[in-house]
């Protein structure tokens, strides 16, 4: 028996795997969207929480509240890191729900 001879790919199943490579393509960097996302909002979390954190300290420890000058700065930034923190904290339970 000799084994069939396979002419050239109909046009019809050349399109068929094109379309499935594509759409394969598009998940994969779908999810490498999703990925950098979730690591931005790491780092976010991660550089407003020690920001506060050390603000904090240094009033605490270095600069006692009494004497710090600009404290509608020292207030409006802590308001902004805690927002921060908050939003990010949001975002990653609205992710998960999706």
């Amino acid at each position: 028996m000799q084994p069939k001879l396979m002419g050239p790919p109909s046009h019809q199943s050349v399109r068929e795997e094109d379309r499935k490579l594509y759409e394969a393509l598009c998940l994969k960097y779908q999810d490498g969207a999703h990925a950098s996302l979730q690591e931005f909002d790491r780092a976010i979390l991660t550089l407003s929480a020690g920001s506060l954190g050390l603000s904090l300290a240094f009033i605490k420890d270095v600069v006692p509240l009494r004497n710090a000058v600009h404290l509608g700065f020292l207030f409006g930034s802590w308001y902004l890191f805690g927002s921060s923190v908050l939003l990010t904290l949001i975002s990653f339970i609205a992710s998960q729900k999706l």
